[in-house]
């Protein structure tokens, strides 16, 4: 180490104790500032603590809000499924339904088909009794002509009859008279004979 002389030393001293005003000047101006520094800090982690809290908050109230959400939405799905389900069982009913719907037109269609059958039939088996009919009518017609004819050929045949039995009572009658003469001659012949 070297040696000062005393006013140097003196200088020293001064420069010394200067360096060290000014150094706690600076502390002390420093302190000032840092302590509103530490303050604000103190305030702004309070702020920060206070505010993560209040997102803490939120964000368990956002995954409460969002667990009620999903499990709505999966209540929902179910509901959705559920609902899918009854309506793939509609369709399956709807289906069957068509389907007999469909049988019940077949069949509708058979019957009209088998009523237009039969009520051809009913009109030919018309028509064939209205044929029998006009027949009959015609046998009646044939039948009180053949009447009146033989009703015409009794009144000949009793006519005929009266004819035969007035010749009859004639020939009788001739005959009774050619016998009364064939006796009365005999009679005159033996008469004479004797």
């Amino acid at each position: 180490m070297y040696l000062l002389f005393p006013k140097q030393q003196n200088v020293m001293k001064q420069l010394k104790e200067i360096k060290e005003k000014a150094q706690m000047e600076k502390d002390h101006y420093w302190k000032s500032i840092m302590a509103d520094l530490k303050m604000e800090c103190d305030v702004f982690k309070n702020e920060y603590k206070s505010k993560e809290n209040e997102w803490k908050l939120e964000r368990m109230t956002f995954k409460a809000e969002r667990d009620a959400f999903k499990s709505e939405r999966d209540i929902f799905k179910f509901e959705r499924e559920v609902y899918k389900s009854e309506r793939d069982i509609l369709k399956a009913e709807r289906d069957v339904l068509k389907s007999e719907r469909d049988i019940f037109k077949v069949e509708r269609d058979v019957f009209k088909s088998e009523r237009d059958i039969f009520k051809a039939e009913r009109d030919v088996f018309k028509s064939e009794r209205d044929i029998c009919k006009a027949e009959r009518d015609v046998f009646k017609s044939e039948r009180d002509i053949f009447k009146v004819e033989r009703d015409a050929f009794k009144f000949e045949r009793d006519i005929f009859k009266d004819e035969r039995d007035t010749f009859k009572t004639e020939r009788d009658s001739l005959l009774m008279e050619s016998t009364g003469l064939k006796r009365m001659l005999l009679h005159g012949q033996t008469t004479q004979n004797i």
